[in-house]
């Protein structure tokens, strides 16, 4: 999950990657370069209006026994607002 206005000017997803495990890029963990880039559909780049974005891995990320890469905590479904 990103921001859509850190994607849009880029033209090829051959030189994306996301790293996990640190926020140190000399102490990376894992990195995973990018096969999908999905920009909202009504994004609006004057805006910032529906600025978000997925990015589909190519590979899965390890969890791993260090806690530096975990899974985040979601709210039930059944809560109107959060």
């Amino acid at each position: 999950l990103t921001a859509a206005h850190c994607l849009v000017a880029v033209t090829s997803k051959a030189g994306l990657s996301v790293t996990f495990g640190s926020k140190y890029l000399s102490m990376i963990n894992q990195r995973r370069s990018i096969a999908d880039v999905y920009l909202h559909r009504y994004y609006d780049a004057d805006r910032y209006i529906h600025d978000i974005a997925l990015l589909r891995l190519s590979t899965p990320v390890s969890l791993n026994d260090r806690n530096s890469i975990a899974y985040i905590c979601l709210p039930p479904l059944n809560i109107d607002s959060y």
